[in-house]
């Protein structure tokens, strides 16, 4: 699977992608405490514990890789915490991620509220995939821009798979 994102430069300052494959429910059990903290797992509502925690893996994983060119250190899971998930409208396993990261400083410290989507493949997901993988896609609006979550995207970016 080949995942691609491409924003304007004049309304996102930070973009970070990543895509993972569903772990067995024996993994997510033994590693989600590493990864998400309580808050966090009250918003697993439709998704098994295994995509779950690829979910929050992937998403973490895609906001480091966003904000890591600018902030240039490290950035634990503990670091970056989920705020909201909301499934688009019309979608089964498709939505919006919403996160804060208080830790950034210097350049990446406008983008401490990081927005992004996420996906579902394979058995649960897009029909006639073989192998269960979370796709995520985290941004930072530019401060002086205005972005609001457009889910006609989503069925874009389904429809290219």
């Amino acid at each position: 699977m080949g995942f691609a994102a491409v924003a304007r430069a004049d309304g996102c300052g930070c973009l970070g992608v990543d895509v993972e494959r569903v772990v067995s429910d024996e993994r997510a059990a033994r590693l989600g405490g590493r990864v998400f903290g309580e808050a966090e797992r009250e918003m697993s509502a439709g998704l098994s514990s295994a995509e779950w925690f690829a979910l929050a893996f992937s998403a973490k994983e895609s906001a480091y890789k966003a904000l890591f060119p600018l902030h240039r250190r490290f950035l634990g899971f503990a670091d970056i915490v989920l705020v909201d998930r909301s499934q688009a409208s019309g979608y089964d396993f498709m939505g919006y991620l919403q996160f804060e990261v208080e830790s950034v400083a210097g350049d990446a410290a406008p983008y401490r509220t990081l927005r992004g989507y996420y996906g579902l493949t394979g058995s649960r997901g897009r029909q006639g995939a073989d192998t269960p993988r979370v796709w995520t896609l985290v941004f930072g609006a530019h401060p002086s821009a205005r972005c609001e979550q457009d889910w006609s995207r989503l069925g874009a970016v389904e429809s290219g798979w």
